[in-house]
């Protein structure tokens, strides 16, 4: 009987050697080819071929040698302190693009990548760890025989950026200033709007540098034209402030008695004591505000000639006095009309009767309106009507009906 002996190294380390031995017995005499299909889990195949000779009584020894695979350690660490960071999330895959797997970093900043195959891999890191920002998130490695690999990818804390506006003489904080804020690339970031103290506080922010630009100024001051570029560093906390002039004149704001809502289209003549006029179409726009701009000092006179749509006119002249480089603000509330709806209804069914005829008195005897008719549904809308008492009167019935001659008071 002939055997065959196959002593299979695998390498841990420089100076130990594990061996496997397989034994196959009984081979004819001849000529043979042993090849490995298959390597133990962790090593690389040995794909050489071996030939080699059976003949009478005699002992044939093979050897192959498998290498371990390589392995990659991905550290994640503090960019600034070096401190080690949990939570990092990683995808590692060939350069061809098979994946290899997803991997996150332990409490020691480690994520381990083990048994690869040597050749190049790209490293993307997908999800930083809380509080934190990307940054440059794609490494490539190259994974050689038996070797580990070590990787490091540095995170820095977000920033955040902190945007004050002020009044340029007396450093007061405005509100209502709106600014755009965008990467020094030009990636957009976002529109923000000063609240009642003065600032913007954008959390969050990934180191770098920003152009930060005023798009819409308070009412009353001019718009800060000169963009900002600053940088943004993690931790700290960045400010930049940004003043704005007050305007000289006098700003008109038009609104609702009621419900303090904006109101447009309203009006105004605006003259000085002694009669000179300074301008007759002073007219609100949709945010309910007229300027009256590069006006000298002095007392004004300002009146409203007509109302916005709905509303009745406020017939009392205000005087404004207007001191050099400062707005004076003044604002006209305006009552909104009332409307009556009269319905038509009859006395045994109270379904609604279309075609009577009303006529719509003030209570001290002026008609506001005549020869209102109801519609299919009975009714009929009369609008614009001042507060008060109205005195409500049937000139004519529905077909077939007798006229109600009572007239009624609301």
């Amino acid at each position: 009987m002939i055997s065959l002996f196959f002593i299979i190294f695998s390498k841990f380390t420089e100076t130990t050697i594990d061996n496997f031995i397989i034994i196959v017995d009984e081979f004819a005499p001849g000529w043979y080819k042993a090849v490995e299909t298959k390597a133990p889990d962790g090593y690389l195949i040995d794909d050489i071929a071996k030939d080699f000779q059976i003949t009478d009584n005699q002992f044939v020894q093979l050897v192959f040698e498998n290498a371990p695979m390589s392995s990659l350690i991905i550290r994640k660490v503090d960019a600034d302190t070096r401190e080690p960071l949990e939570g990092a999330e990683f995808t590692v895959r060939t350069m061809a693009g098979l994946l290899i797997g997803n991997f996150r970093s332990d409490e020691d900043g480690l994520a381990l990548v083990p048994m690869l195959e040597p050749g190049w891999y790209t490293v993307t890191e997908t999800v930083a760890p809380v509080g934190y920002s990307l940054g440059d998130n794609v490494q490539n490695v190259q994974i050689t025989h038996s070797q580990t690999v070590t990787i490091e990818f540095r995170n820095r804390q977000f920033g955040s950026l902190v945007i004050r506006k002020i009044d340029e003489i007396t450093g007061n904080p405005l509100t209502g200033a709106v600014f755009t804020v965008h990467q020094q690339a030009g990636a957009f970031v976002g529109e923000y709007t000063t609240g009642s103290d003065g600032t913007i506080s954008i959390p969050q922010v990934e180191p770098g540098w920003y152009v930060i630009r005023e798009t819409k100024a308070p009412i009353g001051y001019t718009l800060d034209n000169t963009a900002q570029t600053v940088e943004v560093k993690s931790v700290v906390p960045t400010i930049t402030t940004f003043t704005n002039k007050p305007l000289s004149g006098i700003q008109i704001i038009k609104t609702d008695s009621v419900t303090h809502n904006p109101l447009s289209g309203a009006r105004f003549i605006v003259e000085r004591p002694n009669g000179e006029r300074i301008g007759t179409h002073f007219t609100t726009d949709i945010s309910g505000s007229v300027l009256v701009p590069d006006l000298v000092e002095g007392v004004y006179i300002i009146k409203e000639t007509i109302p916005p749509d709905g509303y009745m006119l406020n017939e009392t002249p205000q005087n404004v006095t207007v001191v050099s480089g400062r707005l004076t603000i003044v604002e006209f509330a305006n009552d909104p009309y009332g409307s009556l709806v009269i319905r038509k209804i009859c006395e045994i069914t109270e379904q609604p009767l279309s075609g009577a005829r009303f006529t719509v008195r003030h209570q001290g005897g002026e008609v506001v309106a005549e020869n209102v008719t109801t519609l299919a549904d009975g009714s009929v809308t009369v609008p614009n009507l001042k507060p008060g008492w109205y005195v409500v009167s049937e000139t004519r019935a529905p077909e077939n009906f007798h006229l109600n001659s009572t007239a009624q008071t609301y």
